[in-house]
C-alpha cells in the first residue's frame, strides 16, 4: 500500500509546478466578545476581589497570593494535546495552592521511581535549562544582582523510551528540599500510540544540497522537485503516518519551497528543511486576516483550510532539526558579519548567558526595514524585489540597483523614487516559517526554528494546542516573533527556549471592527510556564491585535533575559478590544527596559494594512505576583491609557483598571539615566482601581543617581483609586507626597453649582502715567562687575580631536570641568602641536563658553589660569557668541607651571551694533605653539568687569518699558512684577533650561531702531491651531494688570502666529493669528487676561519685549473693529453672546486641584473642559433656548510631565442645570462653499474629509454622519482636534456595504437641533472579502463507475457557496485530476466547474483495477475578486477557500448492462402479459445470461392454421366441442389458429412447445363469430389439439374477447356454440333479483354482481336525455362501449344485462346475449364489423425496459 501511496503521490506532487522572476456582502453584526465562559486558569477567589467595582477604593485586609498556606497536592495533572507518541508521554501540571516547601516533583512510572521533573527538564528542555542555570549562576550565585531571583518551578515531564500502544500509569507527588514528598500524589493514565508508518522524504526523490543563499534555473530545479517530493510525501501519509525529514549529512540541508500538512499525520523534521532563496516558491495570497489589504506569502511549513466546520485536526510537528527560514544575513543592528552568510553563533554572548558557546552560542541577524532589506535581506529581499517587480511601477535599472545594494547608503539612494506604500506593501509579502490556521489539536515540539523573514510560528484561529521544548532563533531580524498564538484557544506552552527578534510568546485577536465581522475568536484559555525568554521586544506579548479580546491567560514560572518589555500588552487606538483576566507569577526578570507596559499609544510602523476602526481597548482584570527584576531601564511599571483630557479631548477617554501588584522586587533601576518614557520609573497615567501591595525599588542604576531620577512613583496622571500597600513605600527615594496624593482622594462638602447667562463687559481700570518713560525700564547693566562660573560652561570642543580621528596618533581629549581641585576648573587643555612630540597639529584650537554674560557696559574681562607646562607659548582668543565670533579680547600665557592661577586681566571691544541688552556667550579659545608640553593649563571662572551702565538706546525703547531679557527667561518665574502694564513669564519647561541661553543671529539685526545680536528662542515648538498651549512649549505668557499694548520685535518669517485671550487657562475668548510672523507685532491687552503667543510648529525668536499704553493701531484684540461681544438686543449669536459661567465653591484639599465641566442635552455628553484652575469658568458655543446640564468634577493636579497638565482622583463635585437666554433658536446655519471628499476606500470603511465650519458658526456642536442613510457616527467639537481652527476635518467613515457605491452625507448640527446639510458623497467600495469555503449539503452524495471503455464517470451533488462556487477539484485514491498545477488549499487549481467529470482509461495509473478497492473524493472551492486579482507574475492576491470535508465513494468496477429481453407477439389481435411470458419462459441459464450482457428473444408467432389442419384435427376438435355444448346447441368451429413460440438467447434459437408456467393469451373475437341474432345465445371455447389430444380449455370473454391460459403450443380452435331463444312477452319467467329491469330480461338475474357493464355509446350528439345502462347495482369490471352512429339521439337505449359472470373464468364457455335495441335515428346505416385478417409473422421487436401490463396492437 504505501508503494501505491507512493507512486499516486508522486503523480500528485508532479503537478506541482512554481514560477520564478528572473533577477537583473454587507459586514455582520460586529459584537465584541465577553469574558463570560472564559475562566480555566482564572483563580476565581483572587478575581472576585479585583474585577470589583470596589477595588482600589480602600487597602486590603491582606494580600491576595500566599503561597505558603493550603495543601502541597499538584492539581489539574494532564497529558497536553497530543503530547505523546509511540515511545512518549509528555505531562503537565499546576502547582500545588502552598508551594513555598515544594523544590521539586517526584514521578512514577507503573509504580517505579523515575526521576524528578528538574532532572527530566535538564534532558528534555535542554536549551532553556542551560540558560536557566547560566541565569541563576550569574545574578545570585555570582551576586551580580542585589536582587535575590525568583527561583520558578518546573511541573512538566516527559517520558521517553516507552513501548508502542501500551498503557502506563503515572505519579506525581511534590517533594521538599530534602526530597521527602509532601502532599498525595496525583495518577493518571495513558496509552502510547501504535508505531506509526514512516514516510521518508528521500524515498520520494528529496536530494540533500548546500543550503542555498542565491538562485539560477539549475537551482531552481533541484529545489521544485524537491519541493514536489517533499510534498508527494506527505500526500502519501497513511493517517497516523509520519513523515520523516531524515538528519543530513557532511553539513548539506533539504532546500524547499513551500510545503502542505494534512490531518491526522507527523511531521518530523530531524534534519535542515532550509527556505528557498527563491520567493516564488511560496504561494502569494496570506491574509493575516480575511479583511486584510495587504498580501504575504505562505510558510515554508503551513497546516490549514478555509472551511470553518472541518478544521484540519491532529497535526504534528516534531524532531531534532531545524525549520531554516533564510530571511536575513548574519550580522547585529545594521552591521553585517563578514559576507553575511558566515555564522556568527556565540559572536554576541550577554551577561548570564551560558559560558560554552560552541554547544549553546546563539546567532544573531540584521536588524531589517523596508529600505534596509535590499541590502541585509535574503529570502526577505526577494519577496519585497519581486512585489516591487510585479507592481510595473519601477523599471529594470531601478530593481537592478535595489536588488544589488550592498550598503545602507546604496540602498537608501536606490529607493529614491519608490513610493512609500509601495516599500511597506512589498516589505509585507515577507513569508513566516511555519504557519497553522483553523487546525484543532495540534502538537509543536523539539524542533528549532532559525532566521525566518519574518514571524516563526503562526498558529492562528486553532483550538488545542501544545508547544514544548522549541528552541526559536531569530534575534535581531525585523518581525521575528517567537510562538504566537492569535485569536487562538485552549493553547499550553512549556519548555521553550526564544531568542528573538520580536515578540517571543505572543497573542492576538485581530483588529478593527473587521474582527467580529468576521467572527474571528477570542484569543483565550492560555498556559505557559517553565520557559526561557532571552532577547525580543516582548517576553509576554498580548497585542497589539486586541480586537476581540485577550483573556484567560496564565503566565508563570518563566525566566527573562534581555527582553526590551517582559510583560508587554499594547493596542493600537483604533484596534478595540481588550486584555482581560490575565496571571504573571512566580517569574525572575533581568535586564528589560521595561518591566510592565500597558498601553494603548501602540503603532506598528511595518503595518501595512487598513481596516475599519474599532473602539479604544482597555486592559483589566491584571494580577502579577512573586515576580523579580534586577535591571529595568527605562520603567518598572508603565500603564498607559493614551488620554489628554485638559491638552486634547480628541483623544477618547479610557483607562486601564481593575490591576493588582504583589510581591514584585526591582533592582538597579533606571541604568538609562534620565528618564525616557513618561516621565518615571513608574508611570501611570489613566490607572484606576488597582493596587500595589509589596511593590519595592531597592537600588538604583548609577545612571539614575548622576542624573537625579533615582526616584520611585515619580510620575501618577490622570488616575483615580489607587492603593500602595505594605512595602510599596520602603522602595527607595519613594515619592511619598505622589503616593499619599494618590490614595488621599477628594472630599466634597459643597455640591453647589451655579450658572448663569454671561455676557463679556470690559473694564476700564486705571492706566498708568502717559509720562512714564526710562524710569520704568530696569538699567540694564547697573552691577559693576560680574562673575560667570565654570560650572555652568558649555560647547567645549576641541579641532583636533576630528581632525585626527583613525590616526595612530589620534587626539581624544576635550576641554572639560574638574573637580580634583577645591575649587573647579577648566580641564583637559592638550597641546594640539606636537602632543607628545608626535606629529604636529598645527593651526587646531580647544576651548568652551561662559554662558549668560551681561556685555552692556563689558570693558574688561579676567580669567584665572593655571599653567601646566613651562614650555611653548600659549595664546588666549575672547570671542563673541562663537567659536568663530568677532574676538573681543586677547592674552598670552606669561607665567610659570609654579605659579599656580593668575589672574589675566584683558580689555574689551565690542563690535559696533552689538546689541548690548541681552545676554550672550563669551567663548575662550587656546592655541599652542613652539616646543610645548602635553597638558598646558586649568581655568578658572571669568570675571566682567562694567565701566558704565548700558541702556536701549532707540526713540521707541525709551519711550516704552522695556523687559529685561539681557538674562533670558527662564521657565516658573514671572518677570517685570514691578509693571504697572503687565507680567511675561513662559512654558517652556525649567528642565530644558533653553530659554534662559540667548541665541545669537548670523548678522546683528536691527527693529525700529534697535540692533540686536541675541534673541531668544525656546528648544520646543507649541502646537498649531487656536489653543491653550501646552506646558513645555515655546510659548510667552502675558498677564494684564490694566488696558495696555505689547510690541514684539521677532524675526520676520513665514510662520502662523498665534496670540490668544484666556481667562481661566483652559478656554479661549479672543484670538488674533496670521500667517507671517512680522519684525514688529502690536497687541493690545485686558485688564485681568492672560494672553499666550506663540507659532504653529515653530520656535518664535524675540529681540525684544516692550509694553505701553493700548494703542489704537494694534494688530488684534482692544482694537474697536475686532472687540467681541454685541449688545443685549443684539439677534446675532456669537460665542460670548450665548455663554454661560459657572461658579463653585472651592474644594479644600491637601494638594492644589483643578476642575473640569462635562456639558449634557438631553443626557448626552456634547462637550468638556479640564484643567480649570479657577472656580469659575465660562462655558461658550451654546444655543439660546436650550436646557443644558452641567456637571463639574475635581482633580487633584498631578506631576506635569509629558505636555500633560493633568489630575488625579477625578471626583464629581456638583451640577447646574440651565437654560440659556431667549427662544429657541432656529436660525440656519451659517456655511458656505462646503465640500465632502472620500477617499481609500476598503470593505466597509472610507476616509471622509469635508470642510470645517465651526470655527465660522460658534452654535455648532458637531457632525453627524450618515452611510446610506443609517447614523453611523456622531463626532461632536471636543472629539475633533482644533475643531474650531481648522479648515478641513478628517474622519473615518465605517459601516459601508462593501462592493456599492456608498452615499456618505455630514450634518452639522447644533445643540437646538439645527441642521446643515453638506452635498452627498458617493464612494466605491470594495468587494466583500471571503473567507470561508463552500458547503456541502448533508445529504450531498458521489458517485464513480467504471464504464465499459475502462473510463471512470464521476459525478456529485453540487456545492453552495456565500460569494461563487469556483470550481471541483476531483481526486482518485488522492490523486488529483485535471490541472497541471498542484492543488494546495489556497490555489485556484481545480479539475472542473461542471458537477461530472469523467477520468479516461488512459489517465489512470499502469495496472489499475476497478475491481480492486479505490475512493474517489470531491472538494469544492469557491472564487472571490480578490483571489482573482492578479499583479505581474502574482497569480492572486489572495487566497481560493476550498473544503477540507470531502464528498467520497468508493469506485463501483464495470459491469456490463444486463442483457434485454423482447417478448414479441406477431399478431395485433392477440395480446400476452410479457412478465408472465418471461415467466414462463425463462430458465435460470437464461437469466445468467442477461447478467452476462446477452439479450434474450421472445417471438410469439399466432397464425391462422385453417389451411394447415388435417382432417383428423378437425374431426377431433369437433367431436370436444360438441361434447362440451348443449346437446340442443349449434356448434361451430369459427377459427383455427396456431400458436408456437421461439426463444433465442444470443446466437441460441430453440422452438418452445411447453412453458414451466401456463401463458394467458386474449384474443378479439372475429366479427364473423360475434352473435348478431337476439334470438340465439352464443358461448365460446377454446380447444387445444397438443400431441394428438384435443380438449376444451377454461376461457372467459370480456369485451368481444375471449382469454385463455396454456402451456402447451401447438393447434388451437376457437368455436361456439349457439342455443336457441324462446320468446317472451314481457313477463319476467325466471326469478329476478329483485332489482328493476328497463328491458326484457329473458334469463334469470343472478342477484349477483355483474363484472360487466353494457354501455350503448353516444353518437357524439347532443343527446335530449340520458343514455343509461341500467346495472344490478354492483361493480363491473370492464365497460363495452359501443360507437355512436353520429346523430343525435331521441330516446334512452337500453341494453339488458346478460347476468353472467365472465370475470370468473371457470365456465367451459362463454355465453353472451346480444340482442339489442337500437334507436330509432333515421340513419339506415347497421353497425357492422368485418372479421380481422389474420397478420403474419411480424419481425422481432427488442424492448429496452420491462413494463408491467397489456401488450396491445
Amino acid at each position: 500500500m504505501l508503494r501505491l501511496r507512493k507512486a499516486a503521490a508522486l503523480g500528485l506532487a508532479a503537478l506541482m509546478t512554481v514560477g520564478s522572476l528572473s533577477i537583473p456582502s454587507t459586514a455582520g453584526a460586529a459584537v465584541l466578545p465577553t469574558t463570560q465562559g472564559h475562566d480555566k486558569y482564572v483563580n476565581k477567589n483572587v478575581f472576585d476581589v479585583i474585577s470589583s467595582d470596589t477595588f482600589g477604593t480602600k487597602e486590603l485586609e491582606s494580600p491576595l497570593f500566599d503561597k505558603t498556606t493550603g495543601s502541597n497536592d499538584i492539581t489539574d495533572l494532564q497529558v497536553p494535546t497530543l503530547a505523546y507518541d509511540d515511545t512518549s508521554i509528555g505531562l503537565v501540571w499546576q502547582k500545588p495552592e502552598k508551594y513555598d516547601n515544594v523544590a521539586d516533583y517526584k514521578v512514577y512510572i507503573n509504580g517505579e521511581p523515575a526521576g524528578t521533573a528538574r532532572e527530566n527538564y535538564k534532558v528534555n528542555a535542554a536549551w532553556a535549562a542551560k540558560y536557566m542555570e547560566s541565569f541563576y549562576d550569574y545574578y545570585n550565585t555570582q551576586g551580580k544582582s542585589d536582587v535575590e531571583m525568583v527561583n520558578v518551578d518546573i511541573h512538566a515531564y516527559r517520558a521517553t523510551g516507552l513501548k508502542p500502544d501500551t498503557e502506563y500509569t503515572f505519579e506525581v507527588v511534590a517533594v521538599d528540599e530534602s526530597g521527602k514528598e509532601i502532599g498525595t500524589a496525583k495518577e493518571i493514565k495513558q496509552r502510547t500510540t501504535k508505531a506509526p508508518e514512516v514516510v521518508n522524504i528521500k524515498d520520494f526523490g528529496a536530494v540533500e544540497t548546500e543550503g542555498y543563499t542565491s538562485y539560477n534555473d539549475e537551482i531552481n530545479a533541484v529545489i521544485e522537485s524537491n519541493t514536489k517530493a517533499i510534498q508527494a510525501a506527505i500526500d502519501a501519509c497513511p493517517e497516523g503516518g509520519k513523515v520523516v525529514i531524515p538528519e543530513n549529512t557532511d553539513g548539506k540541508v533539504f532546500v524547499s519551497g513551500a510545503v502542505w500538512l494534512k490531518s491526522d499525520m507527523t511531521l518530523e523534521v530531524d534534519g535542515t528543511l532550509w527556505a528557498s532563496p527563491n520567493s516564488d516558491h511560496f504561494e502569494i495570497g496570506f491574509l493575516m486576516y480575511p479583511f486584510y489589504t495587504d498580501t504575504r506569502g505562505w510558510g515554508l511549513v503551513n497546516a490549514m483550510t478555509a472551511d470553518e466546520s472541518n478544521p484540519i485536526k491532529n497535526v504534528r510537528v516534531t524532531g531534532t532539526g531545524t525549520l531554516y527560514g533564510n530571511g536575513w544575513k548574519y550580522g547585529a543592528g545594521s552591521t553585517i558579519y563578514e559576507d553575511g552568510y558566515t555564522s556568527n553563533k556565540g559572536k554576541n554572548t550577554q551577561a548570564g548567558d551560558p559560558t560554552d558557546t560552541e554547544n549553546w552560542g546563539l546567532p544573531r541577524y540584521v536588524g531589517g526595514g523596508n529600505v534596509n532589506v535590499f541590502y541585509q535581506g535574503i529570502q526577505s529581499k526577494d519577496s519585497a524585489y519581486k512585489y516591487l517587480k510585479n507592481t510595473g511601477n519601477y523599471d529594470e535599472d531601478k530593481l537592478t540597483a535595489l536588488f544589488s545594494a550592498t550598503t545602507a547608503d546604496e540602498a537608501k539612494e536606490a529607493a529614491t523614487g519608490v513610493s512609500s506604500g509601495d516599500l511597506k506593501f512589498a516589505y509585507a509579502t515577507r513569508s513566516s516559517l511555519l504557519i497553522m490556521r483553523n487546525c484543532e489539536n495540534v502538537y509543536v515540539g523539539d524542533i528549532t526554528i532559525e532566521n525566518p523573514s519574518n514571524h516563526s510560528v503562526n498558529i492562528l484561529d486553532s483550538r488545542n494546542i501544545a508547544t514544548t521544548n522549541v528552541k526559536v532563533f531569530s534575534y535581531d531580524g525585523n518581525n521575528g516573533d517567537g510562538l504566537g498564538y492569535g485569536c487562538s484557544q485552549n493553547v499550553v506552552c512549556w519548555g521553550n527556549f526564544t531568542d528573538t527578534g520580536d515578540d517571543n510568546l505572543g497573542f492576538g485577536a485581530s483588529v478593527g471592527m473587521g474582527a467580529r465581522d468576521s467572527e474571528i475568536q477570542t484569543n483565550s484559555e492560555v498556559w505557559m510556564f517553565d520557559n526561557f525568554l532571552r532577547e525580543g521586544h516582548g517576553g509576554l506579548a498580548a497585542g497589539s491585535h486586541t480586537g476581540n479580546g485577550i483573556q484567560d491567560v496564565l503566565f508563570e514560572d518563566t525566566v527573562m533575559n534581555h527582553i526590551d518589555m517582559a510583560f508587554r500588552f499594547k493596542s493600537a487606538p483604533t484596534n478595540g478590544g481588550f486584555g482581560a483576566n490575565i496571571t504573571m507569577r512566580d517569574c525572575a526578570v533581568a535586564d528589560t527596559n521595561q518591566g510592565w507596559v500597558f498601553t494603548t499609544s501602540y503603532g506598528d510602523p511595518n503595518s501595512a494594512s487598513s481596516t475599519e476602526y474599532a473602539e479604544i481597548g482597555e486592559f483589566y482584570n491584571f494580577a502579577s505576583y512573586n515576580i523579580s527584576v534586577y535591571g529595568a531601564n527605562q520603567n518598572t511599571i508603565q500603564v498607559l491609557a493614551d488620554i489628554d483630557p485638559v491638552g486634547n479631548t480628541s483623544k477618547p477617554l479610557h483607562s486601564h483598571h481593575n490591576m493588582y501588584f504583589q510581591d514584585i522586587t526591582f533592582g538597579n533601576v533606571g541604568s538609562n539615566g534620565s528618564y525616557k518614557n513618561k516621565n518615571g520609573w513608574e508611570t501611570l497615567i489613566g490607572c484606576d482601581n488597582s493596587v500595589f501591595y509589596n511593590v519595592k525599588t531597592v537600588s538604583y542604576n548609577k545612571k539614575a543617581e548622576s542624573k537625579k531620577t533615582d526616584k520611585a512613583w515619580n510620575n501618577i496622571q490622570y488616575c483615580n483609586n489607587l492603593i500602595f500597600q505594605g512595602t510599596t513605600w520602603d522602595s527607595l527615594n519613594a515619592r511619598t507626597d505622589n503616593m499619599k496624593a494618590a490614595m488621599s482622594g477628594i472630599t466634597v462638602k459643597d455640591n453647589t453649582v451655579k450658572a448663569e447667562n454671561y455676557k463679556e463687559t470690559p473694564e476700564t481700570p486705571d492706566k498708568p502715567d502717559a509720562g512714564d518713560t526710562d524710569n520704568n525700564k530696569p538699567d540694564a547693566g547697573t552691577a559693576t562687575e560680574w562673575t560667570s562660573s565654570v560650572d555652568d560652561c558649555t560647547d567645549f570642543f576641541n579641532d583636533a580631536v576630528a581632525a585626527t580621528e583613525g590616526k595612530t596618533d589620534a587626539i581624544k581629549t576635550v576641554p572639560k570641568v574638574e573637580t580634583k581641585d577645591t575649587s573647579h576648573n577648566i580641564g583637559y587643555l592638550y597641546d594640539n602641536e606636537h602632543n607628545k612630540g608626535k606629529t604636529s597639529y598645527p593651526g587646531l584650537e580647544q576651548g568652551y563658553a561662559y554662558t549668560n554674560c551681561d556685555i552692556a557696559g563689558l570693558t574688561k574681562l579676567v580669567l584665572p589660569v593655571k599653567r601646566q607646562t613651562d614650555a611653548g607659548t600659549q595664546n588666549i582668543s575672547v570671542r563673541l557668541d562663537s567659536k568663530n565670533g568677532a574676538e573681543i579680547a586677547k592674552a598670552t600665557l606669561k607665567g610659570t607651571k609654579a605659579d599656580d592661577y593668575i589672574d589675566y586681566e584683558m580689555d574689551v571691544t565690542l563690535p559696533e551694533g552689538t546689541d548690548t541688552t541681552k545676554p550672550h556667550k563669551i567663548f575662550v579659545v587656546f592655541t599652542s605653539t613652539g616646543n610645548t608640553a602635553n597638558y598646558i593649563a586649568n581655568v578658572r571662572d571669568l570675571k566682567g568687569i562694567k565701566t558704565a551702565t548700558a541702556k536701549a538706546a532707540d526713540s521707541r525703547a525709551a519711550a516704552k518699558e522695556s523687559v529685561d531679557l539681557t538674562n533670558g527667561l527662564t521657565e516658573g518665574i514671572e518677570y517685570n512684577k514691578d509693571s504697572a502694564y503687565a507680567t511675561v513669564s513662559t512654558l517652556e519647561t525649567a528642565g530644558v533650561n533653553v530659554l534662559s541661553e540667548l541665541s545669537t543671529p548670523e548678522q546683528p539685526v536691527t527693529i525700529d531702531g534697535v540692533t540686536y545680536t541675541q534673541f531668544i528662542q525656546a528648544s520646543t515648538a507649541a502646537g498649531s491651531g487656536v489653543k491653550v498651549p501646552d506646558n513645555g512649549t515655546a510659548t510667552y505668557v502675558f498677564k494684564a494688570k490694566t488696558d495696555c499694548s505689547v510690541t514684539l520685535h521677532n524675526r520676520a518669517t513665514s510662520k502662523e502666529w498665534w496670540f490668544v485671550e484666556s481667562p481661566d487657562g483652559a478656554k479661549i475668548t479672543n484670538s488674533a493669528t496670521g500667517s507671517t510672523v512680522e519684525a514688529i507685532m502690536t497687541f493690545n491687552l485686558k485688564a485681568g487676561k492672560t494672553y499666550y503667543y506663540y507659532c504653529a510648529g515653530s520656535k518664535p525668536m524675540v529681540y525684544g519685549i516692550y509694553l505701553n499704553a493700548p494703542v489704537a493701531n494694534a494688530d488684534s484684540l482692544l482694537k474697536e473693529e475686532t472687540a467681541t461681544g454685541g449688545s443685549d438686543s443684539s439677534d446675532t449669536q456669537t460665542a460670548s453672546d450665548k455663554s454661560v459661567k459657572l461658579t463653585w465653591t472651592a474644594v479644600d484639599n491637601d494638594t492644589e486641584v483643578y476642575y473640569g465641566v462635562d456639558t449634557y442635552v438631553d443626557g448626552v455628553k456634547v462637550d468638556m473642559v479640564d484643567g480649570i484652575k479657577d472656580t469659575s469658568t465660562i462655558i461658550d458655543r451654546l444655543s439660546a433656548g436650550v436646557e443644558y446640564t452641567f456637571k463639574v468634577y475635581v482633580s487633584e493636579k498631578a506631576d506635569n510631565a509629558n505636555s500633560l497638565n493633568a489630575g488625579n482622583n477625578k471626583t464629581y463635585l456638583g451640577e447646574a442645570t440651565f437654560t440659556t437666554e431667549g427662544s429657541k433658536d432656529t436660525a440656519a446655519i451659517a456655511a458656505k462653499d462646503t465640500e465632502v471628499s472620500l477617499a481609500s476606500a476598503i470593505y466597509t470603511c472610507a476616509q471622509a474629509t469635508w470642510t470645517g465650519i465651526s470655527k465660522d458658526d460658534t452654535r455648532i456642536r458637531g457632525y453627524k454622519i450618515y452611510a446610506n442613510g443609517n447614523l453611523v457616527k456622531t463626532l461632536y467639537n471636543y472629539q475633533i482636534n482644533k475643531y474650531d481652527t481648522v479648515d478641513t476635518i478628517s474622519n473615518q467613515v465605517g459601516r459601508l456595504t462593501p462592493g456599492i457605491e456608498n452615499k456618505v452625507q455630514i450634518v452639522a448640527f447644533t445643540d437646538a437641533g439645527v441642521e446643515y446639510k453638506y452635498p452627498e458623497a458617493t464612494v466605491k467600495t470594495l468587494e466583500n472579502y471571503d473567507y470561508k469555503a463552500p458547503v456541502w449539503s448533508s445529504d450531498a452524495a458521489v458517485t464513480a463507475k467504471e464504464n465499459e471503455a475502462g473510463d471512470i464517470v464521476i459525478t456529485w451533488d453540487a456545492a453552495t457557496d456565500d460569494t461563487k462556487v469556483g470550481g471541483y477539484r476531483v481526486y482518485l485514491d488522492g490523486v488529483a485530476y485535471g490541472s497541471d498545477k498542484y492543488f494546495n488549499p489556497v490555489n485556484g487549481a481545480k479539475t472542473t466547474e461542471e458537477t461530472t467529470y469523467t477520468i479516461k482509461k488512459e489517465n489512470l495509473p499502469e495496472g489499475f483495477k476497478a475491481s480492486d478497492a479505490h475512493t474517489v473524493t470531491i472538494q469544492a472551492g469557491d472564487t472571490w475578486w480578490k483571489a482573482e486579482t492578479t499583479m505581474g507574475a502574482f497569480d492572486k492576491m489572495a487566497g481560493f477557500n476550498w473544503t477540507n470535508k470531502v464528498l467520497s465513494a468508493a469506485v463501483e468496477n464495470y459491469k456490463p448492462e444486463p442483457g434485454k429481453t423482447d417478448t414479441k407477439i406477431d399478431n395485433d389481435t392477440v395480446s400476452v402479459d410479457k412478465e408472465e411470458v418471461e415467466n414462463a419462459i425463462l430458465t435460470d441459464d437464461d437469466k445468467k445470461a442477461l447478467e452476462a450482457g446477452q439479450n434474450v428473444d421472445i417471438k410469439i408467432s399466432v397464425t391462422d392454421a385453417s389451411n394447415e389442419v388435417s382432417a383428423d384435427v378437425k374431426i377431433a376438435i369437433e367431436a370436444a366441442l360438441k361434447a362440451a355444448a348443449d346437446k340442443d346447441a349449434s356448434v361451430n368451429v369459427g377459427q383455427y389458429l396456431d400458436i408456437s413460440i421461439k426463444k433465442t438467447v444470443g446466437e441460441a434459437s430453440s422452438d418452445l412447445t411447453e412453458t414451466a408456467k401456463a401463458i394467458s393469451f386474449t384474443v378479439d373475437i372475429p366479427e364473423t363469430m360475434k352473435n348478431t341474432d337476439k334470438n340465439v345465445s352464443r358461448t365460446y371455447y377454446i380447444i387445444r389439439m397438443h400431441d394428438g389430444k384435443a380438449e376444451v380449455i377454461p376461457s372467459s370473454v370480456e369485451n368481444d374477447k375471449i382469454t385463455f391460459a396454456t402451456d402447451k403450443f401447438s393447434t388451437y380452435a376457437l368455436a361456439y356454440a349457439d342455443a336457441s331463444v324462446k320468446s317472451d312477452d314481457g313477463t319476467n319467467t325466471n326469478p329476478d333479483d329483485s332489482k328493476k329491469d328497463d328491458g326484457t330480461n329473458t334469463n334469470p338475474d343472478d342477484s349477483k354482481k355483474d363484472d360487466t357493464t353494457i354501455t350503448t355509446p353516444d353518437d357524439s350528439k347532443k343527446d335530449d336525455t340520458t343514455i343509461t345502462t341500467p346495472d344490478d347495482g354492483k361493480k363491473d369490471d370492464t365497460t363495452i362501449t359501443t360507437p355512436d352512429d353520429g346523430k343525435k339521439d331521441d330516446t334512452t337505449v337500453t341494453t339488458p344485462d346478460n347476468g353472467n359472470n365472465a370475470a370468473g373464468g371457470t365456465s367451459t364457455g362463454s355465453t353472451t346475449d346480444t340482442t339489442a335495441t337500437t334507436p330509432k335515428t333515421g340513419d339506415t346505416n347497421a353497425s357492422m364489423w368485418m372479421l380481422l385478417a389474420i397478420m403474419g409473422m411480424a419481425g422481432i421487436a427488442f424492448v429496452t425496459a420491462k413494463k408491467r401490463g397489456l401488450v396491445r396492437k
